[in-house]
């Protein structure tokens, strides 16, 4: 796993040097926000909740700016969003549900925007189903379980939908 990071840390410094002096290239932009989120998670893997924090937050940074250049762009949108659902997951897990709930509210705000943009898309029902639960979980660590259940209950039956939606799809009835 050290091993592992280790190279993630070294993806994202050439990401890094790649997207330097290059602000308005969303490929490049994006690229190195998508490559903070995974060391963000190999972090988290690692058990280090706070560096993985401050990785999602880089990458969150990153792609608040691609979307303020690119507001149509649905990948940067949903890439910011799923930025936001780390942090919160993070901060959850650190111990800091107070500080999670609003980061995850605006991930799932986000992801329901994209949603109703494109109401057949089931990846974005997925990024929204994840997010009602990670919202549950931190409800359910500050006590407020029947917040928890109700967002709990919305997950399943987000997932529902995209079954029925998308019966063919694997990962949708999975």
């Amino acid at each position: 796993l050290a091993e592992a990071n280790g190279h993630l840390l070294e993806a994202t410094r050439i990401a890094e040097r790649d997207a330097q002096g290059n602000e308005g290239d969303r490929k490049a932009q994006g690229s190195l926000g998508v490559q903070w989120n995974k060391l963000g998670e190999a972090q988290a893997g690692a058990g280090d909740l706070e560096r993985s924090a401050e990785s999602h937050a880089r990458a969150l940074e990153l792609f608040e700016r691609i979307v303020k250049l690119f507001p149509d762009d649905s990948v940067s949108r949903r890439h910011r969003a799923i930025s936001l659902g780390f942090l919160g997951r993070r901060l959850h897990e650190a111990g800091k549900p107070e500080l999670a709930l609003p980061v995850l509210e605006r991930a799932a705000g986000a992801f329901e925007s994209l949603l109703t943009a494109d109401p057949g898309n089931v990846r974005f029902r997925e990024d929204l189903a994840v997010t009602c639960n990670n919202l549950g979980d931190a409800h359910q660590q500050l006590g407020c379980l029947e917040e928890a259940l109700r967002l709990y209950d919305r997950a399943l039956a987000i997932r529902r939908e995209a079954v029925t939606l998308a019966e063919r799809d694997a990962s949708a009835r999975r």
